[in-house]
């Protein structure tokens, strides 16, 4: 007859061996999205949000089928998502419910939990090897992941993926909620990646904003200055820049910018003119705090008449001196006019004088897109808060 306390032993090695071959569970399915990328993608802030009224309800419903229902809202800490998403290292940043960054993206999940027979049975077990046998849970987890820029809502994507939780003496509580945050990202970053959800031209697609890569027409050459290629800003209200450049003149460049004005009422084109001329001024001398810039001084605006598809645009421009912070005297020469909704700005690095004439040259080789569903609708949003003071 064995011993007592062989017995004991055996039996106890035994809890322990299925213990251990219990605690290696197979973690949950990652969706494979790609690590190495030659460009980040813009900084990001990390919400969680409410349900839809559609998941809400269907939360609702399942509680109410069984006693033994139970659907959890929200269920993992917004900052576990917030970390995934940073460990990546896809994104310029990752910041938490920071209101000040253009892109959010905003997680509600429902995690509905049905305590069956064999889950109560696999608890009482493990209660009684005083967790040393695990007490394994699955549960079904639907996920609302919204992508905003701005306020604007610009993506929705929906998941179903499990939760599973696993817990003894051998496991960390946090685990579950780690490898579903996990998996919840990994989905996410797939589709962003997939749609290029957080790239210009989808933006520029979604808002129906004016397509500067497709409909602005510029000159290939600015007297002797050569086109050197266009940068499309993310913000629709930013527009697009060219940079004009010249062999022999590393230090001198000409930027073109186009960009719609903001203003609701776009009729007066000379009180236009003059605000922003003042807020490029305004502008400028931020930089130049920054730069540690002095002596600045700038000419009073005079008028510019160009050609434009046989029509005269009447534009101004002014010129600015200044002081780098080692001393070296500058320059900053800007020309400013109103085609359709849109700006057209140059701004030089040398004195007036020297590209006065070719911009009046070149200037009927330029063509804006026209006026944006985007910039319609902002338009009249504005027309009607003012209207409804």
């Amino acid at each position: 007859m064995m011993p007592k306390n062989l017995s004991r032993l055996l039996l106890l090695s035994a809890i322990i061996a299925l213990a251990t071959g219990c605690a290696s569970t197979t973690k949950t399915e990652l969706a494979a999205y790609d690590k190495h990328v030659d460009y980040q993608m813009p900084a990001v802030s990390i919400y969680h949000t409410k349900l839809s009224p559609k998941l809400k309800s269907k939360c609702q419903t399942f509680a109410d089928e069984s006693v033994l229902n139970h659907c959890r809202i929200n269920k993992v800490s917004t900052r576990q998502y917030s970390k995934q998403f940073k460990d990546t290292n896809l994104f310029e940043d990752v910041h938490f419910a920071n209101d000040n960054i253009e892109y959010s993206i905003a997680i509600a999940t429902a995690s509905m939990d049905s305590e069956t027979a064999g889950e109560i049975s696999r608890a009482a077990l493990s209660g009684a090897s005083l967790m040393l046998i695990p007490m394994k849970n699955s549960m079904d987890v639907d996920a609302e992941v919204s992508v905003y820029w701005r306020n604007f809502k610009i993506k929705q994507y929906d998941y179903k993926l499990p939760y599973i939780s696993s817990i003894s003496l051998f496991s960390d509580k946090e685990d579950a909620d780690i490898e579903f945050a996990q998996s919840l990202v990994s989905n996410v970053l797939k589709d962003l990646q997939t749609d290029q959800t957080l790239s210009t031209r989808f933006l520029t697609k979604t808002l129906k904003a004016s397509n500067y890569e497709q409909d602005l027409v510029v000159p290939a050459k600015i007297a002797n200055f050569d086109n050197m290629g266009q940068y499309i800003y993310n913000d629709p209200l930013l527009g697009s820049s060219t940079t004009y450049a010249a062999d022999g003149f590393h230090n001198d460049r000409i930027d073109l910018y186009v960009y719609p004005t903001r203003k609701v009422d776009i009729s007066d084109e000379s009180a236009l003119l003059a605000e922003e001329s003042k807020n490029i001024e305004n502008e400028f001398n931020s930089v130049a705090k920054q730069l540690e810039w002095t002596d600045i001084k700038f000419s009073q605006p005079k008028t510019l008449t160009v050609q434009h598809e046989n029509q005269q645009i009447n534009g101004v421009y002014f010129e600015g001196e200044y002081l780098q912070k080692l001393g070296e005297k500058s320059f900053t020469s800007v020309y400013l006019f109103k085609l359709k909704d849109k700006f057209v700005k140059f701004r030089a690095s040398f004195p007036e004088r020297f590209i006065t004439q070719p911009i009046s040259e070149v200037f009927t080789q330029i063509r804006v897109p026209d006026e944006s569903v985007f910039m319609k609708e902002l338009r009249a949003q504005g027309r009607k808060q003012h209207e409804s003071k």
